[in-house]
């Protein structure tokens, strides 16, 4: 016999809690059709705003100004709220609407460093060079970062912000951390002859000790 239970008069079975978790692995896959159809049988459902939340980020870069208000508007309290706004912020980070972003910004449960890089974006607009001194001390990492921080990165760089020798050390970071990724498309990028190649990164990362034996690069 299944559970029942009631939610604001709601009658709520096991068989909804099948369909919610259902719900969440269609999201979990990006199966958004599979999502949406399954969203009307979570209704009622206590976590039933986890659903709609899920439709409603799964569209963010489409999505308008008064379809993400509603939402907050309805679960104000909600930690998912505060989750919604931070995704709103990136995605009018991605889509260039800075009018947008500066109303909304910033978000009151703070920031990861893909919206701080959409913040710092927002500002270059504004200030000019001087706000990419903010984006500088994000460089040096072995994770590899979001695509809202590359403009920065690439200016920086072009400006000598981003020196030669702090290039080097995220390559070593990177090589640290195993971000083999990271680290082969730094040395890719390097300039002139202190550029590794693919084949010689290729060499190096199978037998590291034999590169360094045969002395196959001066300065790592």
């Amino acid at each position: 016999v299944s559970a029942t239970f009631s939610v604001a008069g709601a009658p709520v079975t096991a068989q909804s809690d099948a369909e919610f978790m259902a719900a969440k692995a269609a999201y979990e896959r990006g199966d958004w059709r599979k999502l949406d159809a399954l969203a009307p049988a979570v209704a009622g459902h206590p976590l039933e705003r986890y659903a709609q939340y899920w439709q409603l980020k799964s569209r963010l870069d489409e999505a308008s100004a008064d379809a993400v208000d509603a939402f907050i508007a309805r679960y104000p309290d909600s930690p998912l709220a505060d989750r919604m706004r931070v995704e709103w912020l990136k995605a009018l980070g991605k889509r260039g609407d800075w009018t947008r972003f500066a109303a909304n910004y910033p978000p009151p449960s703070g920031e990861d460093t893909e919206l701080t890089c959409y913040a710092i974006q927002y500002r270059y607009q504004r200030e000019g060079a001087a706000a990419l001194a903010a984006a500088k001390p994000l460089w040096f990492t072995g994770q590899s970062t979001p695509d809202a921080c590359n403009p920065l990165f690439a200016a920086e760089v072009a400006r000598g912000d981003i020196s030669l020798g702090d290039r080097k050390e995220r390559f070593r970071l990177a090589v640290a951390n195993g971000n083999t990724r990271l680290a082969q498309a730094i040395a890719e990028d390097l300039p002139g002859n202190e550029r590794i190649t693919p084949r010689e990164f290729a060499a190096i990362d199978r037998d590291p000790m034999r590169a360094l034996r045969k002395g196959q690069f001066a300065w790592k």
